[in-house]
């Protein structure tokens, strides 16, 4: 049995040899689309690439993220070009755990072939008491409540891919079979989670804020319930100019919640690494945000310019609004 991981990256150059060489102790191949990675984050793939490690990278020279779009070429890539009998669909800072403790290929290699699998995220906190491990899941190690979570992320078996027309809808949290949300093709595994650690230091933080909270306005989905908290950092940035090791915490516990009225507890978990070979970090990187701030408002600017050349030839089209809202889509960037 071959199975698969497929991921769309962008400017994860702190998490991403930690995610690959844990990835590969479970399935057998990964491709990862870079979406126009400003940082070592390719840079650091090639190098893995060079080590003899199974991965198919993919340069993404569009930089709109449009990713149920891109990671559904994916998927049908995985399946039809890579011969996977099983797909995963990770995010860089999603690793695959079980709740026995074994190593989770065993549990994916014995899920029905002919259903999709709902994963369950459970969420890992940065405090001030981590280590300085420069692998990501042995310096985060405190999870928190997990019923707060309400997120899922998918595995697909390759009969559903060949069998029906699918598509993977935005965040990978869920898929769109003919059409239609299909709950009878669809089934939760409970002895498996996705451990998520949406959130390693203070400058990936304030990247991922500084970048994320206009880009969430420009979605014009600033009034979501979840986007409060995005909001509510990049105003106490703008303020102060940095954030505190509190932040980061308050901010990593209240991650893609509704409401930051909870009382949110954590407990020192580590992921079991025992089944795990081949982990020790070889590249380090210095993370920097403000190159990824900086890089982001260009490709803003340039697509601002684009638009206004593209609204004046086009006057008169009765094609222009159409045209319009496709380029709009390209200033959607993470």
């Amino acid at each position: 049995m071959k199975i698969v991981s497929i991921s769309m990256v962008k400017n994860e150059s702190d998490i991403i040899e930690s995610f690959v060489r844990y990835t590969l102790n479970i399935v057998d191949q990964m491709i990862i689309l870079d979406n126009y990675s400003t940082d070592e984050t390719p840079i650091i793939i090639n190098k893995l690439i060079e080590e003899g490690l199974p991965i198919v990278l993919i340069n993404d020279d569009d930089a709109s993220y449009t990713q149920d779009i891109k990671t559904t070429k994916l998927l049908h890539k995985a399946v039809e070009e890579y011969e996977a009998d099983i797909v995963c669909l990770l995010d860089v800072d999603e690793f695959i755990i079980s709740n026995n403790e074994e190593n989770p290929r065993k549990i994916i290699e014995s899920i029905n072939s002919s259903k999709y699998y709902l994963i369950k995220w459970c969420t890992y906190v940065p405090t001030a008491d981590d280590s300085d491990d420069k692998f990501i899941p042995k310096r985060i190690t405190y999870l928190r409540d997990e019923t707060l979570e309400t997120f899922y992320k998918v595995i697909v078996p390759k009969e559903i891919v060949l069998k029906y027309d699918v598509n993977v809808s935005m965040g990978n949290h869920n898929l769109i079979i003919n059409g239609k949300n299909n709950t009878k093709l669809r089934e939760y595994n409970s002895n498996l989670n996705f451990a998520h650690f949406p959130l390693r230091s203070k400058e990936q933080c304030m990247s991922k804020i500084l970048i994320g909270w206009p880009n969430t306005i420009a979605r014009n989905t600033e009034n979501e319930s979840w986007a409060t908290h995005w909001e509510l950092l990049f105003n106490k940035i703008k303020k102060d100019n940095n954030i505190t090791s509190d932040d980061l915490e308050f901010f990593s516990k209240n991650y893609a919640l509704a409401s930051t009225n909870y009382d949110i507890s954590i407990k020192k978990q580590p992921i079991n690494l025992n089944f795990c070979k081949d982990i020790e970090i070889k590249y380090e990187t210095k993370y920097n945000y403000l190159n990824n701030v900086l890089e982001n408002y260009i490709s803003l600017a340039n697509e601002v310019v684009s638009l206004k050349r593209e609204i004046n030839v086009l006057t008169g089209n009765v094609n222009i609004i159409k045209l319009i809202k496709i380029k709009i889509s390209k200033l959607f960037l993470r």
